[in-house]
């Protein structure tokens, strides 16, 4: 064991040292196997893709409904854009849609959906933020509502206008 270490210290010192001479080699290397790592890539993710879908499967339902929110407010953060939700607030949101999906009307597990997405400025605001189910929150992604919604397996005149009346 105490070998590994010393080889992986030595390791790590002649790395140190030859750095720009190591990049160059890999470099190099990538140019000349572009084929062999791409193939060996895309063959790994074929082989393995039942695999990587249970482990993320898993990881995901480990994700509690503050995690996730957690998470909506880091990126916000990170775009700079305005992040002024809260949890009473959010509570507010899904009771003035009855605990349903704002756009299918479903009553499942509810995620926050940017009405206007962070990819297009949107912030993390009270005035942002609609009850979605996983499904049309995916189905909708980073679209434009008002192109989106028309189109949409689940769509009603009520819902829109239930749906613009909160903005």
């Amino acid at each position: 064991m105490l070998d590994k270490v010393i080889a992986a210290l030595k390791s790590k010192d002649y790395y140190d040292k030859n750095r720009d001479k190591e990049i160059e080699r890999k470099r190099i290397y990538r140019q000349n196997n572009r084929e062999k790592i791409a193939s060996s890539d895309k063959t790994y993710n074929i082989s393995h893709k039942t695999e990587r879908a249970k482990l993320y499967k898993e990881w995901s339902k480990g994700k509690t409904e503050w995690e996730r929110i957690k998470s909506q407010r880091r990126r916000s953060l990170k775009c700079l854009l305005p992040t002024t939700l809260t949890e009473k607030q959010w509570e507010n949101i899904k009771q003035y849609y009855n605990n349903r999906c704002a756009y299918c009307g479903k009553e499942l597990p509810l995620e926050q959906e940017h009405f206007i997405p962070l990819s297009k400025g949107g912030e993390y605001t009270i005035n942002n933020i609609i009850p979605s189910c996983k499904s049309c929150n995916c189905s909708k992604s980073n679209k434009n509502f008002f192109i989106w919604y028309p189109k949409y397996k689940y769509y009603t005149k009520e819902r829109k206008e239930i749906i613009l009346i909160f903005f």
